[in-house]
């Protein structure tokens, strides 16, 4: 949670602590040297969209579920677009 950051500004945070996280190791009980990864996503409330924090928790969500399909170790954002109204 990032009070006050827009989403491209959450990204570029995200995006800055998942390549901590690559460039570093973990040593396991074993004494073997462990890489990890992670996949963060990232949805920002602007006031337009998301009319509780359970759908914006929701679509933070479903972008982590994006990177795990896009092959993992990724920032997505989550990008609401408006609900377009069809001609009737």
């Amino acid at each position: 949670v990032l009070p006050k950051t827009d989403r491209v500004a959450a990204a570029r945070l995200a995006e800055s602590l998942r390549k901590a996280i690559e460039a570093s190791s973990v040593e396991s009980d074993d004494d073997e040297e462990l890489h990890i990864t992670a996949s963060i996503g990232v949805a920002a409330h602007d006031g337009t969209f998301f009319r509780n924090v359970d759908q914006l928790v929701k679509a933070a969500d479903q972008a982590v579920y994006a990177a795990k399909k896009s092959g993992r170790n990724c920032v997505p954002s989550c990008t609401p677009r408006p609900k377009t109204q069809s001609a009737a």
